[in-house]
């Protein structure tokens, strides 16, 4: 894996390349959902008065188009990087999240489906399926009424499990209730 962001070698690439970077909180800061970021600008040869004009013409988009930023999470994490423990404290929610990830691996590695394959994936997120021969949404419905587990139908062949929430000794029990819903399905 590359080691860092590729935005400043884009930067030096050629004077007729405009890189743009656009940063926010994010799953590695474990920071669901809140919505804003930043904006980073960078060509070769560019001088004050070109980023003048790109800041210039940027904070009129953003005034025109977004009315007011959500001051909670930025101050909740403008605390958060403040926070000496800050880099402990994800280490250690990092690896509760690769425990679960390596625990959904080793299920869908070690378990095999005519209804279900698993498609590559490799965060402590969600992990997704292409299902064979059953509806995504039908499966979604019957898991979430018949077993109380809720997933995402991304479209009529793709379900989405996020596990990320997902008590370690719960992933089994949720996996193989997936696993029995989608056969059925397939066998009616």
């Amino acid at each position: 894996m590359y080691p860092q962001s590729l935005f400043a070698e884009l930067c030096d690439v050629h004077e007729n390349v405009l890189a743009i970077k656009i940063d926010g909180p994010t799953k590695e800061d474990f920071a669901w959902g809140f919505r804003y970021g930043f904006i980073t600008f960078g060509s070769k040869n560019m001088n004050d008065a070109h980023y003048d004009a790109l800041i210039k013409k940027m904070m009129g988009l953003i005034r025109s188009s977004v009315s007011c930023s959500t001051t909670p999470s930025q101050s909740i994490m403008l605390g958060a990087i403040k926070d000496p423990q800050i880099e402990e404290q994800k280490l250690k929610y990092r690896k509760v999240l690769e425990a679960r990830y390596k625990l959904v691996r080793k299920f869908v590695d070690s378990h095999k489906s005519s209804a279900l394959e698993a498609l590559p994936f490799n965060s402590g997120y969600f992990m997704s399926f292409n299902l064979k021969g059953i509806d995504a949404e039908e499966l979604r419905q019957k898991l979430l009424y018949d077993r109380g587990i809720g997933t995402i139908a991304i479209d009529a062949k793709t379900l989405r499990v996020a596990f990320s929430s997902l008590d370690e000794d719960k992933i089994e029990i949720v996996y193989t209730a997936i696993f029995e819903e989608a056969e059925s399905l397939l066998k009616r």
